[in-house]
């Protein structure tokens, strides 16, 4: 009995045109696995001995009556990186909540409490978070009880 009119088995109980389909599935892929890109020149280990220093094209170029192409220029001033938090309020007192917010980061990262504020210190300018000198005549500590950072007179 004929279930296929028209199509031959194979010896592997596949049907010819299904070997035909997955060996185009896999042909495509590889095509599209090596990719279609320019290929890279290969760099020269030696440069050329021709080239003149900047300082001599600027004198040259300043001889002729041109202005200097290459003309150095001092690189702007960068502001401080945007991810470091400054944590003072507008009034300048210290924002504690901030210093709360990484102490609950320091917990979740080390499983447990900082041995005094000197480690908490560190690990809060590891991660970018600058902690404001404290007013005069206080100090930071932490509370023991609910782990919250604390300012007490020195």
């Amino acid at each position: 009995m004929k279930l296929f009119s028209g199509l031959a088995w194979g010896a592997g109980g596949q049907c010819a045109p299904a070997r035909v389909i997955y060996l185009a599935l896999v042909l495509g892929a590889a095509v599209f696995a090596a990719g279609c890109g320019k290929s890279k020149a290969p760099a020269t280990s030696t440069p050329p001995a021709s080239i003149p220093s900047a300082q001599q094209a600027d004198t040259n170029q300043a001889e002729a009556g041109q202005a200097p192409v290459n003309t150095p220029v001092a690189p702007p001033e960068m502001p401080a990186p945007p991810n470091v938090t400054t944590n003072v309020t507008p009034t300048g007192e210290p924002d504690l909540n901030a210093l709360h917010q990484c102490m609950i980061r320091f917990l979740m990262s080390h499983h447990r409490t900082p041995a005094n504020f000197d480690e908490f210190a560190a690990y809060a300018s590891s991660v970018n978070v600058a902690i404001p000198p404290a007013p005069p005549g206080k100090k930071y500590a932490i509370d023991p009880h609910n782990m919250h950072i604390i300012l007490v007179k020195q």
